[in-house]
């Protein structure tokens, strides 16, 4: 076009955090996502806190995951109180944002064309570089969780990736302004859009082919815990549930030896792993799934048209995805372990109850979300490689 020039830019940047899998999970459909759209654009992923406080970063992330599970009730409650921008929201932002020295240096020996962050404190950098006039480049925030919390909002973001037009709409009486929306869903990886062989994928895992299968995921760090891993295996042993069983335990290596002892001493149908990356076609061979409600697996659940049980969210924003789900239809919350077995004997028992969340669940969807966030991403690429001459 006359009057503009073609400037070379350097990488589209994805900023992520290991707080959990699922930003990472979310950088890397997106990676992907962007290679096939457009192989000749390049794409780094990096760790936020590994790069910006490589020092703090094995402390903060050890505090942060355990002490969510010692004390739920103290982190919901910080939660709640900082869900809306704040004084005490704006304090901790303001800490979060000290000693960036590093993370400016590699900003500008990187020099990204688009800098993307899936973990919120990725974003609030970036914001308050920009804000303080240290270096500027366009930027967008996927927020990886059904959630408006003030965490994710920052003033110097050009635009937002969400998961629901619920979440859209929260952002927007919160004050973001509707055009710099955009209602993608949360990214996943393209198999989830994949047709499988629900009996074939069974008898390859070594399944009965026709008999109903749960699902049982806690994240990439296997918080389920041993306690409900227990007692769905003693409830196969004492043929309480006719039902078979996939558990994956993550990165969770104690849990997963736990659940395989059980299996062996007791020889019950169940297969149980540690982390894989078949997650689309389990997902796919079962017919329910049982789980925390994490914003990856959540999406994934939709896309694959799986009905969920939430089993104890942990307070903050896997209650936030758990009332998503309830109101969407695709999920059942439940909190008292002696609801466990009633509610999957319940809705395994019933197709009729199944087939409405799986409707339900697929409404919800959002098809080639990742696909759809690449598109947004290389538009602004293209964007920012033409300036006025």
């Amino acid at each position: 076009m006359k009057g503009e020039t073609v400037v070379e830019k350097g990488p589209i940047l994805i900023l992520t955090g290991d707080y959990g899998s699922g930003h990472i999970q979310a950088s890397h459909a997106l990676r992907k996502a962007l290679f096939a759209l457009q192989p000749e654009l390049k794409v780094e992923v990096m760790d936020y806190m590994a790069e910006a406080h490589p020092r703090v970063h094995p402390i903060s992330k050890y505090v942060y995951l355990s002490g969510v599970q010692t004390f739920p009730k103290t982190y919901g409650f910080i939660y709640g109180k900082t869900r809306h921008h704040n004084r005490l929201s704006s304090g901790l932002k303001f800490v979060q944002a000290l000693g960036l020295g590093k993370f400016l240096t590699m900003l500008q020996t990187v020099k990204p064309a688009v800098v993307v962050s899936t973990f919120p404190l990725a974003a609030g950098a970036m914001s308050f570089i920009r804000d303080n006039g240290l270096y500027d480049v366009p930027t967008v925030t996927v927020i990886t969780d059904f959630t408006d919390h003030s965490y994710w909002l920052y003033p110097q973001t050009d635009y937002y990736v969400v998961g629901s037009s619920e979440v859209a709409q929260s952002l927007t009486k919160v004050g973001v302004p509707h055009e710099i929306i955009s209602v993608t869903g949360i990214p996943i990886r393209s198999e989830y859009n994949r047709v499988y062989d629900k009996e074939a994928i069974r008898a390859e895992v070594g399944l009965d082919p026709d008999r109903r299968t749960l699902l049982v995921m806690g994240g990439g760090n296997g918080l389920m815990g041993q306690e409900v891993g227990e007692t769905l295996c003693m409830a196969l042993a004492r043929r309480e549930l006719d039902m078979q069983l996939i558990v994956v335990c993550g990165h969770n290596d104690k849990l997963r030896l736990q659940l395989s002892q059980l299996k062996f001493a007791h020889k019950l149908p169940m297969v149980v792993t540690g982390f894989t990356d078949r997650v689309p076609e389990l997902m796919a061979a079962s017919d329910l799934l049982l789980t925390k409600s994490g914003g990856l697996t959540s999406s994934e659940a939709l896309a694959a048209g799986l009905p969920m049980v939430i089993y104890k969210p942990l307070p903050g924003q896997e209650i936030d995805n758990a009332n998503y789900l309830r109101q969407c239809g695709a999920a059942i919350h439940i909190e008292d372990e002696m609801e466990l077995l009633g509610t999957l004997r319940m809705l395994l028992g019933s197709q009729a109850r199944l087939e409405t969340m799986r409707r339900q669940a697929k409404k919800a969807s959002k098809p080639y979300s990742a696909e759809a966030a690449a598109s947004l991403v290389a538009e602004l690429v293209a964007q920012s490689s033409l300036q006025s001459g």
